[in-house]
C-alpha cells in the first residue's frame, strides 16, 4: 500500500516505470469508480484510505478514488515488481486487490470481536439451525445486532432508513414462542424487528461466505458483498463505540 512517500522507497524505480499510468485501461477506471462509490459509505475504508497518496489520472475526480487506485496499484507493484519490467495492471488485478482489502477488514473486525460464552450457546445454536449455518457466523451478526441495538438506544433515529431494508420480504419467523423468548434474552430486548434482521442479515452472510471462500472471485460478487447490510453493520460494530 502506498501510504507515504517512505513506503516507495522500497523498490527502487529510478530506471524504470513499474506501471504506465498513460495505459490504464477505463475499464479498471470505470471499477475504481463504481467500486468507490460503495466503498465511501463505510467509515472503516474511509479511514483506511485516509494516509495513501493519491493518484490523479484521467477519468477519476475524488481523492477518494485516486487514493484506492493508488492503494491497488502500489500493493499489486510489491507483490510482483522486477526490476526493468513494466506491469499490466487490469480489471483482474483490481478485484484482487479490493478482495484483499475486504479480507483484510474481515480480519480487523474478527479480532476486535468477543469471544462466544460457553455458560449460554443455546441462542447461537438455534440460529445456526434455523439458518443453516455454524455458530461462528452466528455470533458475528448476533453480536453486531446486539451493538446496533445499543446505539439505536441512545440514538434513535440512527439507520431510520437503512433499518427497513434490513428486514428483508419474509414478515414470519420461523420460531416458537420458547425460541422466540430465548433470542430476546440474548438480544437484551423485546422487540421482534431486530430477530427479523438478525435472521435476514445471517442467511445473507451464509450465502456470501460461500463467494469469499474462493479464490477467483468477480468484480459484480465483490460489489454485492461490499454493498450487502450484514457487512455495512459488521463493520459499523468494528468502527463506531457505544
Amino acid at each position: 500500500m502506498i501510504e507515504s512517500k517512505e513506503s516507495l522507497e522500497l523498490i527502487d524505480f529510478k530506471d524504470s516505470k513499474p506501471i504506465n499510468l498513460d495505459n490504464i485501461s477505463d475499464d479498471v477506471i470505470k471499477a475504481i469508480r463504481i467500486i468507490g462509490i460503495s466503498l465511501r459509505k463505510h467509515i472503516f475504508f474511509v479511514k483506511m484510505i485516509e494516509p495513501v497518496i493519491p493518484m490523479k489520472v484521467k477519468g477519476l475526480t475524488e481523492i477518494f478514488d485516486q487514493k484506492l487506485l493508488s492503494h491497488c496499484i502500489g500493493k499489486y507493484i510489491m507483490n510482483n515488481y522486477e526490476i526493468g519490467k513494466t506491469l499490466e495492471f487490469n480489471l483482474d488485478d483490481i478485484v484482487h486487490q479490493i478482495h484483499a482489502l475486504t479480507n483484510e477488514a474481515f480480519a480487523r473486525v474478527f479480532k476486535s470481536f468477543p469471544l462466544e460464552k460457553d455458560d449460554n450457546n443455546y441462542p447461537l445454536f438455534l440460529l445456526s439451525q434455523v439458518c443453516d449455518t455454524d455458530t461462528f457466523n452466528s455470533h458475528l451478526v448476533g453480536e453486531s445486532v446486539k451493538h446496533l441495538i445499543k446505539i439505536r438506544k441512545k440514538y434513535p433515529t440512527f439507520l431510520a432508513n437503512e433499518i427497513h431494508n434490513m428486514l428483508g420480504l419474509n414478515t414470519n419467523l420461523p420460531l416458537n414462542d420458547m425460541e422466540i423468548s430465548a433470542l430476546y434474552e440474548y438480544l437484551g430486548v423485546k422487540k421482534c424487528i431486530y430477530i427479523h434482521i438478525l435472521l435476514n442479515l445471517l442467511f445473507d452472510l451464509k450465502q456470501y461466505m460461500k463467494v469469499l471462500s474462493k479464490e477467483l472471485i468477480y468484480f459484480d460478487e465483490i460489489k454485492e458483498i461490499i454493498d450487502s447490510h450484514w457487512f455495512f453493520l459488521l463493520l459499523l460494530t468494528y468502527t463506531i463505540e457505544i
